[in-house]
């Protein structure tokens, strides 16, 4: 069984896209299951909803099309200080219009395919899977793609859960525990961080630097493991692109998923 998993990532998600579009669309590639967390699991989620490799070329045309403003907003009253009293910087609304526009779990069923999506519950902080079977799957997907602190929070089940990438940013051991055998990764993120070349941080910039530290150290944690237990083919960036991580731009998009196509045409030549 062959499984394909998508790391968290925020914009760079449009890097998997790229990724995917090569491997499934001009390469034929086809997968049994599917995993991801944060944005790797809204990826994961849009392609598992097709039977065969079609929704590879879909899933670059929606990138195409998403900016900021299809993921979260300015919370209306107070800005960012509403941050005081609420449970996140931004308001995630309009993510969770474009999920339940663009993922039907029902369809998700009928494609065939596994899908697992990671998770962390805020209260108890366990590292949460949930299928392609699950009632409450699209909250749980939006759970997994709430950066702590900066993107809304989703409940389920009367829990307040938060991303997936706290615990688990390349879950490769619920493709392993699936049954997959074989595993295409795509990590949208080098194995050593990029220094910047500006000397100012701001609050949200340095919180945000350290979950990707934290984030990186999982993954390739995770990849050491699995490595021994499955034939793993990874796809990741040999420098780490000049984008941003939660500003969402046509510009850094359309050059993260030329980045992608081409990265993974590299690693399937080698």
């Amino acid at each position: 069984m062959r499984g394909l998993l998508l790391a968290g990532g925020g914009q760079f998600g449009a890097y998997e896209a790229g990724a995917c579009r090569l491997a499934m669309s001009k390469l034929r590639i086809g997968f049994d299951a599917y995993a991801g967390t944060s944005i790797g699991a809204y990826n994961a989620a849009y392609l598992a909803q097709f039977p065969g490799n079609e929704g590879a070329e879909r899933l670059a045309h929606l990138w195409s099309s998403i900016t900021t403003k299809d993921l979260y907003r300015p919370w209306r009253w107070g800005g960012p200080l509403a941050a005081l009293w609420k449970p996140s910087l931004y308001d995630s609304t309009p993510a969770r219009k474009l999920l339940r526009h663009n993922v039907d779990p029902s369809q998700i069923q009928r494609s065939g395919k596994k899908l697992r999506v990671t998770y962390v519950d805020l209260e108890s902080g366990a590292r949460r899977v949930a299928d392609e079977t699950s009632p409450d799957l699209l909250d749980e997907i939006f759970a997994s793609g709430a950066f702590p602190g900066v993107l809304t929070p989703a409940t389920v089940r009367g829990k307040l859960c938060i991303d997936g990438g706290v615990r688990d940013n390349a879950p490769l051991s619920s493709l392993l525990d699936a049954g997959c055998t074989q595993v295409l990764a795509i990590v949208p993120s080098t194995q050593a961080l990029t220094p910047r070349r500006d000397s100012r941080w701001t609050a949200l910039e340095i919180a945000i630097r350290s979950l990707q530290i934290m984030m990186n150290e999982l993954v390739e944690s995770d990849l050491r493991y699995c490595e021994k237990h499955a034939n793993i083919k990874v796809i990741r960036p040999e420098s780490q692109p000049d984008a941003s991580l939660l500003k969402f731009t046509q510009q850094e998009i359309q050059s993260l998923m030329r980045l992608g196509f081409e990265d993974a045409r590299r690693a399937f030549r080698g």
